[in-house]
């Protein structure tokens, strides 16, 4: 579990995110990533969770990351961007 919610973690962190090869869950709640920075964590194998609440995740970016991840448990909170 990582809990990075609320970092100043950009797309340009995710890459190093993406080495955690044992990484199930990660809060991302409230940073300014994009879908497409988060795109690139569909390396990580054991990744079941994703919270994306309060991130520049757009509607468009939602679909994508739906279509992306279709094994991991996606949340947006509901909130709408």
């Amino acid at each position: 579990r990582l809990h990075a919610d609320g970092t100043q973690i950009t797309d340009e962190g995710l890459p190093v995110l993406a080495q955690l090869h044992r990484l199930e869950y990660l809060n991302l709640k409230g940073t300014s990533v994009s879908a497409r920075g988060v795109e690139v964590l569909k390396s990580l194998p054991r990744l079941q969770h994703l919270v994306l609440y309060h991130t520049n995740v757009d509607a468009a970016g939602r679909a994508a990351l739906l279509a992306a991840f279709p094994k991991v448990q996606l949340e947006f909170g509901g909130y709408h961007v």
